[in-house]
């Protein structure tokens, strides 16, 4: 049955062509071997009324369905006709006299060719009637269409130009045939004759319904399609003509849909449902976008007619979201509609979870189009879709509730607009997706937090979190701590795993900088720092060794390295510090910018050697925290330090002064080298740059005394390098020498050095070497001791806070009261701890030095990203 809208005609013209046969008609097809839909060649009714008032007042059944082989044909009176015919469905009348003994009779048999969408249903109708409604239809379906509003401007109105330039199916198909094949009803006896005329006459007034109470559908390929219970839900789609483009061929398109329902008493019938342009399995009406005139245009996928002709809407819907995966085609109309996914950020709809008719995005809804609200949509997640569970509509009372087909809420893959697995927290604002704003991302510190989504479900995930990219933050694992990790982002949270774990974010588009949790919060150390050290946590925790978080917050200080800012983590020889043995590690005695030995001892730090080479640019533990193309910047630093002394062999063994003339070969010498980037020499080999190369014993601070008991501290002024590679100390051969400590200082400032020792008030770096501040346990005394001597350190008895560690500074003199050590207390001469009453004396050098200064140069480059 139609929709009950209906209009006047006042001239309908019905599309009949006569055909005389002589084939015999088949009998009906058995159950149909698959899922397809039944489907026939032909149909015929069976009447023997003799005009059009009688056969207006007869009701019959249709006779016959005939199958899709064979041929048609009854006694011998219908024509021929070749299959399938051109233009239409075959409809066979055949008119019966009434007679005796054979005397009167003259049986008739007349075939007419009907246009696709004739439906014959439960109603009591003749030909005329259905072709009017189908007329009808058709024009009210392209009204319909042509008065949308969703879709792209324009397209509304060139389907009502379309609708408005014919004057129905029966003149446009009328044309298309041919003047000598359609025929108007009024001029019915003077084309058809006297012989078949009551057969025509049967065949447009005679009313009449389904066979078997199954109905049948004439379709675009000229079969009729029967509705039958094992296809009840099933759809097909009818072909509309829009006219002939410039080529002269007729237009159509797919926008008449039928549905096969079951309408009680077990009858089965083909229903008008409403239209769907997209072939998602949603009507015009469900849907919030369904005009797919641009998808071609848009390379949008599409189901072929094959595909979604006699299916089930839900059979549909599973074919549409399995085209729908990749979010770029989450503007096209085929992957719009409410049992798509839902992809945040493309400022579309299209879940239509904002009602039918409405592609505006939805921001705070349960599939909202912002990511950051979108749990789903930022992990790329499959979810149970409870935004629209769809229902067909409810079935008669009179069916068996085995019968009822629901459409269940589905799984659903929701996706956002890069197609890539991100990382979610929820935060008081609703949410935050790690990495969809790219890498201005990276580094982002976020307050997790418990919200109550509009699902009703709870989301928590309290503390604080920080934001990073796998691929631009250095670690001393090569890896960030996986937390809330999606593809390459990661939500890393200050309590877990990483907590007092330096992390280095490198962007391509700024300074690398440093990041640490204190267990409790994410602290950053950049540029904008407030304060270079660590906030202690509100609650301490003990570990297993029972160091608590408030001393470990306090061994870390931030500091400028060069062209970026960096956390170090000063801790003892014993401590097992997460940082420990790794270019943000300090022992005791290094300063801030140290720079690392690869190969020293672990616990004392020192390196043993002829040749010892500092930890270049792309050393692996370098590459760990700053990539491939990380150099050295000296850049506001004057000075490079470090502590040497001779020893007897490669595992540090002292020389007694007694011995020195036997174990060292003297002049003994100390070099220092610095490296920079390579270049080509003269014969075209890659070569580093040599900055420095220089012997620097000269350079010593506490005089060069070579004491078993101390450390030589060397403080060798450099210029501010850049793009430094290499750093390499030496001795000549056979000589042996042990380094330690090596790090940058600054004109008139005090380099902070690491104590090695841990307090829950104090930080654990010491301002200089001398300090001894009362109730703070942290001093320089441990540290003095072990690099000048035991007897190095004067104590707080001393007059002046700046001597009570001798040897530390260059020129240091001191005649006081000092510290008992050993039975003896001691003063400082030229940087050398001597005992009350004993002598020493200063011999003083003028020399001329030759060595000519290296002049660099850095010339500024620009670069466009």
């Amino acid at each position: 049955m139609y929709p009950q809208k209906r209009f006047l005609l006042v001239v309908i013209v019905l599309i009949i062509s006569i055909f005389f046969t002589s084939n015999i008609l088949a009998e009906e097809t058995s159950e149909p071997a698959s899922s397809e839909l039944v489907k026939y060649q032909a149909i015929r009714i069976w009447n023997n009324c003799d005009d059009a008032d009688e056969c207006s007042g007869d009701k019959s059944h249709a006779d016959k369905y005939c199958s899709t082989s064979g041929s048609c044909d009854y006694a011998g009176e219908c024509g021929v006709k070749s299959w399938p015919p051109d233009q239409g469905c075959i409809l066979y009348s055949y008119e019966v006299d009434d007679g005796f003994l054979g005397i009167g009779e003259d049986d008739e048999c007349v075939a007419g060719v009907i246009p696709s969408g004739y439906n014959v249903d439960e109603e009591y109708q003749n030909s005329l009637g259905r072709v009017g409604e189908l007329d009808s239809y058709w024009k009210d379906t392209l009204t319909y269409t042509s008065l949308s509003t969703i879709g792209a401007a324009g397209t509304g109105a060139l389907i009502g130009a379309i609708a408005t330039s014919w004057s129905g199916p029966g003149a446009l198909l009328g044309a298309g045939i041919g003047a000598g094949v359609g025929f108007i009803v009024g001029g019915l006896n003077s084309l058809l004759g006297f012989d078949d005329k009551d057969a025509a006459t049967a065949l447009i007034y005679a009313l009449f319904n389904f066979k078997d109470n199954q109905g049948v559908l004439c379709g675009n390929d000229h079969y009729w399609y029967q509705c039958d219970k094992d296809h009840n839900g099933t759809l097909y789609w009818i072909n509309i003509p829009l006219g002939e483009n410039s080529y002269g061929l007729s237009n159509t398109m797919p926008l008449a849909l039928f549905e096969c329902k079951n309408i009680g008493n077990y009858e089965y019938v083909w229903r008008v449902k409403d239209i769907d342009m997209d072939h998602d399995g949603y009507t015009e009406k469900e849907d919030c976008y369904d005009n797919n005139f641009l998808d071609p245009y848009l390379g949008c996928p599409s189901l072929g007619e094959e595909e979604y002709q006699g299916k089930t809407a839900e059979e549909i819907q599973i074919l549409t979201r399995s085209l729908c995966t990749n979010p770029k085609n989450g503007k096209c109309a085929i992957c719009i509609n409410p049992g798509a996914a839902e992809v945040c950020g493309d400022k579309i709809n299209n879940d239509c979870d904002a009602g039918p008719n409405s592609l505006a995005a939805a921001e705070n809804d349960l599939t909202s189009d912002d990511c950051n609200k979108f749990k789903a949509g930022c992990l790329q997640q499959e979810i149970f879709n409870p935004d629209n569970p769809e229902v067909l509509p409810e079935l008669s009372s009179e069916e068996s509730s085995s019968e009822e087909k629901t459409i269940a809420p589905t799984s659903l893959v929701h996706k956002n607009i890069f197609d890539q697995k991100f990382s979610w927290i929820p935060t008081i604002e609703g949410g935050y997706c790690c990495g969809y704003n790219g890498i201005k991302d990276s580094g982002l510190i976020k307050d997790g937090a418990e919200i109550e989504t509009k699902a009703g479900t709870v989301e928590s995930a309290p503390g604080s979190y920080v934001c990073l990219n796998k691929d631009i933050t250095g670690s001393k694992d090569e890896s960030i701590p996986d937390d809330l990790c999606g593809k390459d982002w990661c939500w890393v949270k200050a309590s877990g795993p990483a907590k007092f774990q330096v992390l280095t974010v490198n962007s391509p588009f700024g300074e690398s900088y440093d990041l640490v949790s204190n267990s409790e919060k994410w602290f950053t150390c950049d540029s904008s720092s407030s304060s270079p050290y660590l906030t202690t946590p509100f609650i301490s925790e003990d570990d297993e060794e029972g160091i608590t978080s408030l001393q470990k917050a306090n061994r870390f200080y931030c500091y400028q390295e060069g062209n970026h800012y960096s956390w170090a983590e000063c801790h003892g020889e014993n401590d097992k510090a997460v940082n420990a043995g790794t270019i943000k590690g300090r022992k005791e005695g290094e300063s801030l910018y140290t720079l690392y030995l690869p190969g020293a001892d672990v616990k004392t730090g020192v390196q043993y050697g002829n040749s010892i080479e500092v930890i270049a640019s792309n050393s692996p533990e370098f590459k760990k925290f700053y990539g491939e193309e990380a150099f050295y910047d000296f850049a506001n630093y004057q000075y490079l330090e470090f502590l040497v002394k001779f020893v007897a062999d490669e595992i540090g063994t002292p020389i007694p002064i007694s011995e020195l003339t036997n174990k060292v070969e003297f002049p003994a010498q100390v070099y220092l080298e610095i490296y920079g980037p390579e270049q080509k020499d003269s014969e075209g080999q890659d070569k580093n740059i040599l900055y420095l190369k220089e012997n620097v014993l000269g350079y010593v601070t506490n005089n060069p005394f070579f004491s078993d008991q101390s450390w030589m501290h060397v403080k060798v002024p450099i210029k501010e390098f850049q793009g430094v590679t290499k750093i390499k100390i030496s001795t000549d051969e056979p000589n042996l020498i042990g380094v330690r400590n090596i790090y940058l200082s600054k004109e008139g400032e005090e380099s902070l050095l690491c104590s090695g020792e841990d307090s829950e008030k104090y930080s654990s770096w010491l301002s200089n070497i001398d300090q001894l501040q009362a109730q703070n346990p942290i001093s320089g005394e441990k540290l003095c001791t072990e690099l000048y001597g035991p007897t190095a350190w004067l104590g707080k008895e001393v007059t002046s806070d700046s001597i009570r560690c001798c040897g530390n500074n260059l020129q240091e003199y001191y005649s006081g009261p000092s510290k008992e050590t050993e039975g003896k207390k001691y003063g400082c001469w030229n940087s050398q701890p001597i005992a009350d009453k004993e002598t020493t004396m200063n011999v003083e050098f003028k020399i001329t030095s030759t060595e000519k200064d290296l002049e660099l140069s850095y010339p500024q480059a620009s670069a466009n990203y």
